[in-house]
């Protein structure tokens, strides 16, 4: 349901979810599945790359692998509970203060900070879980603001 008129201002964060297995984000948040036709997400877009042709008659279809590519840069989305509760947990990062009220929060936080910290722990986390590797930063797909705390691709931390 549209609870009014008005848009929130977010940014997707590409960092709520825990890397993928090749150690890529892949926090995409959907548009509001009640009030949009079809399948589309929020500053982010699927790359699918098919890495095993498989026969016509296999059941199992192509292999493929999915990453993500995500724009930081600020978008408008319609004012739903269910966009609301994206705001709420961190999955989609306010950028305006009443966005920020509307989605629960006391306050605002400037959403490169919220980036930033996101960031770093899914890379910290990653980390453990694979012996004190890296994930592939320089690989990762990410465009857009934030201009004034950019995220640096090429550097863990």
């Amino acid at each position: 349901m549209l609870v009014s008129k008005k848009f929130l201002r977010v940014v997707p964060n590409p960092f709520a979810a825990p890397l993928d297995h090749n150690g890529h984000p892949c926090g995409a948040v959907q548009y509001d599945p009640e009030h949009s036709p079809f399948v589309r997400y929020i500053g982010a877009t699927r790359d699918d790359k098919v890495t095993e042709k498989r026969q016509a008659n296999d059941i199992r279809g192509h292999r493929v692998e999915v990453r993500w590519v995500f724009d930081l840069s600020p978008v408008d989305i319609e004012d739903t509970n269910y966009h609301r509760g994206m705001i709420a947990t961190g999955e989609l990062l306010a950028v305006e203060e009443s966005t920020a009220k509307r989605g629960g929060l006391k306050v605002l936080a400037p959403y490169a900070d919220a980036l930033r910290v996101a960031r770093s722990k899914v890379i910290d986390a990653w980390a453990k879980e694979h012996d004190g590797d890296a994930p592939p930063v320089a690989e990762w797909q990410i465009s857009g603001p934030p201009a004034a705390a950019p995220i640096d691709k090429g550097a863990v931390k």
